[in-house]
């Protein structure tokens, strides 16, 4: 099974919670996540959820694809951290309780580890994976970084996105398929932060009729890692 359809199958599963519950909540059953790391200068960091390892060794800027996590209790809430790879001996992102209590989650880590100013922390987004009509993409974006301010995100030549602030995430905009290109504008600037050409390959493709994503910024010019990441959500 591919990856896409592995999650169709998934966001098939988790529509049908969303049916079942009547209000989006899936306390006492299973819901699916996936998990960013966008700490900008930790390498590897292995996420705990739970109490169990839901990923190791999760380096900067890369990202999980969407798993199912175990039957919830205590009205969703569920502790989760992040470790230096290999152990629990060094804390890069502590411990946080967050309300897992919708069907498809995405959960990014960010900041800075050793910053007073920034430090890593966990943000809790909410996906809307279902399918969109035909002809168009649904997409949305996410400042995953702390010291870029104010964003706005261009597809092509056309902002979907605008006054994007660190830990934020924009609505959803429903756009045309094909777009290659994307950039990053700070707020009070005409000039890209950043630009990113997609590159067409069988498994990086231009935005496809009837999918959904996501584009994450992350990074800091601390640490001269700003990164724009496209991500394909169904």
């Amino acid at each position: 099974m591919t990856r896409y359809s592995c999650w169709k199958s998934l966001a098939a599963g988790a529509a049908a919670m969303l049916l079942l519950s009547g209000c989006g909540s899936v306390v006492g059953t299973t819901v699916a996540i996936r998990v960013v790391n966008c700490v900008s200068n930790a390498g590897g960091i292995d996420f705990v959820v739970g109490g169990t390892t839901y990923v190791a060794d999760l380096g900067f800027s890369d990202l999980t694809t969407y798993g199912y996590i175990g039957t919830l209790t205590n009205n969703g809430a569920t502790d989760v951290e992040g470790f230096q790879t290999g152990g629990t001996t060094i804390t890069i992102v502590g411990t946080q309780t967050l309300d897992l209590i919708q069907p498809v989650s995405t959960i990014v880590a960010s900041g800075v580890y050793g910053s007073s100013v920034a430090p890593p922390t966990f943000f809790l987004f909410t996906d809307n994976n279902t399918l969109p009509a035909s002809g168009t993409v649904r997409i949305r974006a996410i400042n995953a970084s702390p010291d870029a301010g104010a964003l706005t995100f261009v597809e092509g030549t056309t902002p979907f996105a605008a006054g994007i602030t660190y830990g934020m995430a924009s609505s959803y905009a429903v756009v045309s398929p094909g777009a290659l290109t994307f950039s990053v504008i700070q707020q009070g600037s005409t000039v890209p932060l950043l630009t990113k050409t997609l590159v067409t390959t069988p498994t990086n493709q231009a935005l496809m009729s009837q999918h959904v994503y996501t584009v994450f910024f992350a990074g800091t010019q601390a640490t001269g890692n700003y990164t724009l990441i496209v991500q394909e959500d169904l």
